[in-house]
């Protein structure tokens, strides 16, 4: 078992004469490591800082500035090194703060040797970080006149002028001051009470990085907690330290696929003229994990109980500390292999995805139409989105990507529907035929995908069964909003002009079916049937695909419980079904232009049903 320490004490930054207090500058070299963000500290937080010293100074009172947190000490070449995890920003701005102290008084021998520069040390932003630093570090003095080097983009350099602004100001004034600026001698008095007085609790760690890293995120409550995606960068950077033995390089890399993702994004803004990012790393984390979860067996568990976040925890964990979590069977998770080189495939596969779906270049509107169906009115959306990426994860690179994915979602759009209407309340039955879909997308080659696809759609025969998938599309689907929502959808498609590849023409078409808000019209409406005179509709004639039909909402709110005469008929400025975009509408219209029975509902349901079902099954309908 990896050992796990944390060790607590009170530091100064000097030996404060103190026996209980130990002193950070010690000759220790702390260093900024790689995965941390670089400094950043603003106008406002310095002023506070520089603030609080002062007023503690005045006070000659002692001044906690909050916790710090180190890695565990090692060895290089005789040096000790330790890494900072949390407080760097306020470590780093008492070195710039001593370093403005020198800069006002360059003869002063006290305050040259109060502090050894080289005992702080970046490794963020691949090296530049580091290099700003020893620019700031080499400078002799701030000239007041030089706004070239006041706004040169060194955060360093900008924080001294903003130091040496607010140090004359905030600075309690002395007896027998003369100017308006600090003496050397009160400038010394005051860097001895910082290096004396402030007061941190640094927290030593002694762990892996991960854990460390958990750590830092419990404890830090001032500073931005790490997102799932920062957690992420570090687990990985971690992992190929230890399974490889890579070092910062591999971080850079690892940089590069964040930047990819970010490039990429502001690529699409441009391009389509979005006000938000296609996609981001959680959202990548997501599709790895269901691709490691399919490629090397491991539990259905991870794929229904695991959000992004607990799952990459846990698996990073059994890797590198031997976790304990059941889910992650030890066997199988000792071969996972994670890849870089994978996580670019993903990205690229998200955004190629992405632009086909804007562009609109290769397929037809019934195979559009699949895919946003399947999401947005089936409502499996992240299902779905999964399904998709992995597929082009998986055969992006096919010359004939886009015939097979073509084939691929209509037939995965069918399969949906059906458990859709089958086994809507039954999660158990829709995640298990996700999860397989998901093993044979990594596993299979595309026909055996897709012919594993086709069996589950199956026959007619194979879906009569408890929950009937016909009963179901006969029966009283309003009561349903995501059956009424998917039946009805799925029928106005098929009334439209599916095969087209005109882009326009898609575009319209996909926008009124999917975009637009519509609601589900009662063609002889409830409020019509509970006063007719005549013989009251029953439940599965009233509330059933016969009398159902897509229609706009404003075309819907107005007309309300109208008669069908009323809505049938074309008003110059009053809303009704002729002012209707959808060509099932406009075809109700031609079929029955005058009135709406109850042999003609019963009439249209047979009609629509066996639509719908020669659509799934082709020719299964026959007899019916």
């Amino acid at each position: 078992m990896n050992k796990f320490r944390i060790i607590s004490h009170t530091y100064s930054l000097k030996d404060s004469g103190e026996t209980d207090v130990k002193h950070l500058l010690n000759g220790v070299q702390y260093t900024i490591p790689v995965y941390q963000r670089p400094y950043s500290w603003n106008e406002e937080q310095i002023h506070r800082f520089i603030r609080d010293i002062t007023a503690a100074y005045s006070d000659k009172d002692v001044l906690f500035i909050g916790p710090m947190q180190l890695s565990e000490k090692k060895q290089e070449n005789g040096q000790a090194i330790q890494e900072i995890i949390d407080g760097q920003q306020r470590l780093t701005t008492c070195f710039i703060l001593f370093k403005v102290f020198q800069m006002r008084h360059p003869d002063s021998q006290k305050l040259k040797e109060i502090i050894d520069f080289k005992q702080l040390k970046t490794e963020t932003n691949n090296g530049t970080q580091q290099e700003k630093l020893e620019k700031f570090l080499a400078l002799k003095s701030l000239p007041k006149e030089d706004d070239t080097l006041r706004n040169s983009g060194n955060i360093y350099i900008r924080n001294a002028y903003l130091i040496d602004d607010k140090l004359d100001e905030l600075m309690p004034e002395q007896e027998n001051q003369e100017q308006d600026k600090v003496s050397e001698e009160e400038l010394c008095a005051l860097a001895e009470y910082i290096l004396s007085h402030l007061r941190f609790v640094v927290i030593e760690t002694h762990a892996n990085l991960v854990k460390t890293l958990q750590v830092f995120n419990t404890i830090n409550t001032a500073g931005l907690q790490l997102n799932e995606g920062d957690l992420f960068k570090i687990q990985l950077f971690s992992y190929l330290r230890v399974k490889y033995g890579r070092e910062n390089a591999a971080f850079n890399e690892i940089n590069a696929l964040y930047k990819k993702i970010d490039d990429k994004n502001e690529e699409a803004r441009q391009e389509y003229k979005i006000d938000y990012d296609v996609t981001n790393i959680i959202h990548i984390q997501q599709i790895y994990q269901h691709i490691i979860i399919a490629k090397y067996h491991l539990s259905n568990e991870l794929h229904r109980s695991y959000g992004v976040g607990r799952f990459w925890d846990g698996l990073f964990s059994a890797i590198l500390t031997r976790g304990d979590d059941k889910n992650f069977a030890k066997n199988k998770v000792q071969d996972v292999k994670l890849d870089l080189n994978e996580l670019h495939v993903i990205v690229d596969a998200v955004f190629q995805g992405d632009k086909e779906f804007r562009d609109l270049k290769h397929l037809n509107l019934e195979e559009y139409f699949s895919e946003a169906f399947v999401a947005h009115k089936l409502r499996w959306r992240e299902r779905n989105r999964l399904l998709i990426y992995m597929f082009i994860y998986r055969f992006g690179r096919d010359a004939n990507l886009w015939e097979k994915f073509a084939r691929y979602i209509t037939q995965l759009s069918k399969l949906c529907f059906i458990y859709t209407l089958r086994f809507g309340r039954d999660a158990y039955r829709i995640q298990g035929i996700t999860w397989e879909i998901m093993k044979r997308i990594v596993h299979s080659s595309y026909d055996e995908l897709l012919k594993y696809v086709n069996d589950e759609i199956g026959t007619y025969d194979k879906h009569k069964g408890w929950p009937s998938l016909e009963g179901n599309i006969h029966g009283p689907i309003a009561w349903s909003g995501r059956w009424k929502y998917a039946v009805c959808t799925l029928s106005a498609m098929l009334e439209e002009n599916r095969q087209t590849r005109d882009v326009k023409e898609i575009q319209e078409i996909r926008q009124k079916l999917i975009w637009d808000e519509i609601d589900i019209e009662h063609i002889r409406a409830q409020a019509v049937n509970s006063r007719s005179g005549d013989e009251a509709w029953g439940d599965t004639e009233l509330n059933g695909i016969g009398n159902l039909v897509v229609l706009e909402r404003d075309i819907n709110r107005s007309i309300s419980d109208n008669s069908y005469a009323d809505k049938v008929r074309n008003y110059d400025r009053k809303r009704s079904y002729p002012k209707s975009k959808y060509a099932i509408v406009q075809k109700q219209i031609e079929d029955h232009p005058n009135e709406w029975t109850r042999e003609k509902c019963q009439e249209r349901k047979e009609a629509e049903v066996k639509k719908i079902l020669d659509y799934l099954f082709p020719k299964a309908s026959e007899g019916l």
